[in-house]
């Protein structure tokens, strides 16, 4: 078995107060989920249960559901009316945590000669082992996630999770589509060597575009797949190993390849060799994803009341988050990716130049402690999203004490006023708290 073998392990305090609200802080990837499944669990209106979920030191999908630790502290809290605190020792963790499920995978794949793709018969059966967790999420993306990256008009995709006397398996790291992507990586391997094409040519000559649906409707809003490909080529090398075509066409079927520098012996008598292969995983709230009531993003803009910067309200989760000081500003480091992109994406909302300066005009990123939202929080222009630019051109004529008309708010440009005023994004971390129970 894998486990996720994270440096934190699952540390909860639950506290049940006399009004019958409950509130718990753990170490945990998916707050929403957590609330929902104590609602749930424990028979507790769900305005009722508040999930605080403080900086992570790791989590790689065990953390993503409701641990036992979290039911039984939230339990035993209600119980005996006092607090109540749980840490895993490192025994507890893999004893406890969920692990990558086992997969039994049955491919069959239809090409045209030119290595354009046609359709693809799936079969999947996965070992779950004795509880449900997030399985029902990973068989579905054992299947859903072959759609793309390339473009393949049909699929035909019947997946099992069984029920075993086994510990019991969930999310795990890019769970469902890790084995089945490499089974069908390897697949477009021998399809090219059995049709005599370059590997990485036959998947530019498939990989989709921006804009593109995949036919299980997965929607390709950014996609740098070709960008990818390109540059590995150009990078590696590649074209000058695969240049003799004739050599392609040699050997009876099979690829021969000409003479490949990589693999002489190296100094310690190791021999190198080059492949390539593409992996694909879902990003944001999509639709066919979570087909249900559940809300797919939660995400509150509002101009500050002392005015001077927008605030962000988002109950996206980081992961292994770095400590941010009240001077720090958005950095891309994947510590503080989705806080950075939610400040970038707002700013392109509102007109605010995503600057990484520390300047009058700036955004603030308050990670809400209570959260209804999933892991993604998408902000998009909208009727919503022009008012508050109004609102905001309103707050801040009042503010800097200038005519309206000497006012300009500009998407991804500066607002200023003749010039004498940039604006930017300052990015700091805050604390907060529900303004309900």
């Amino acid at each position: 078995m894998q486990d996720g073998a994270f440096l934190e392990p699952q540390s909860i305090l639950a506290e049940y107060d006399s009004a019958g609200r409950l509130t718990m802080y753990s170490s945990t990837q998916a707050p929403h989920y957590i609330q929902r499944t104590l609602a749930m669990a424990l028979k507790i209106p769900l305005e009722r249960v508040r999930v605080i979920k403080p900086a992570v030191g790791g989590g790689f999908g065990p953390k993503a559901s409701c641990s036992t630790a979290e039911l039984v502290c939230c339990k035993l809290s209600i119980l005996t009316g006092k607090p109540v605190k749980m840490t895993f020792d490192r025994e507890q963790v893999f004893l406890h945590s969920r692990a990558r499920h086992q997969f039994f995978h049955t491919m069959t794949t239809g090409v045209k000669k030119d290595g354009t793709l046609l359709f693809l018969k799936h079969h999947c059966i996965l070992d779950g082992g004795a509880y449900a967790s997030f399985g029902i999420a990973t068989v579905y993306y054992a299947g859903s996630l072959l759609g793309g990256p390339y473009r393949l008009k049909n699929m035909d995709y019947d997946g099992y999770r069984v029920v075993t006397n086994k510990p019991a398996c969930g999310a795990q790291r890019g769970h469902g589509a890790v084995h089945a992507r490499a089974l069908f990586e390897i697949q477009l391997d021998r399809i090219a060597d059995e049709l005599c094409l370059d590997p990485l040519e036959m998947r530019l000559r498939n990989v989709m575009e921006t804009g593109e649906t995949t036919c299980n409707e997965l929607y390709m809003s950014s996609l740098g797949m070709r960008e990818c490909l390109e540059a590995v080529r150009d990078d590696t090398g590649w074209t000058e190993i695969w240049k003799d075509r004739a050599d392609f066409k040699s050997g009876k079927g099979k690829v021969k390849a000409v003479e490949r520098p990589a693999s002489t012996p190296s100094e310690n008598g190791k021999v190198r060799g080059i492949g390539v292969a593409c992996g694909f995983f879902v990003s944001g709230a999509g639709y066919p994803i979570y087909m249900s009531q559940t809300y797919h993003a939660t995400v509150l803009i509002r101009i500050s009341e002392v005015g001077g910067f927008v605030i962000v309200e988002s109950g996206a989760a980081d992961i292994e988050v770095e400590s941010l000081s009240e001077n720090s500003v958005a950095t891309s480091s994947p510590s503080s990716a989705s806080w950075a992109m939610s400040s970038v994406m707002s700013s392109m909302v509102v007109g605010i130049p995503p600057a990484l300066s520390r300047t009058r005009w700036a955004i603030r990123l308050v990670m809400l402690p209570v959260t209804l939202a999933t892991r993604a929080a998408s902000l998009w222009a909208s009727p919503v999203s022009t008012r508050r630019r109004k609102r905001f051109m309103r707050a801040s004529i009042l503010r800097v004490g200038v005519p309206a008309e000497t006012m300009a708010l500009r998407s991804a440009c500066n607002a200023s006023h003749s010039g004498r005023m940039k604006s930017g994004i300052r990015f700091i971390r805050t604390s907060s708290r529900s303004s309900k129970p």
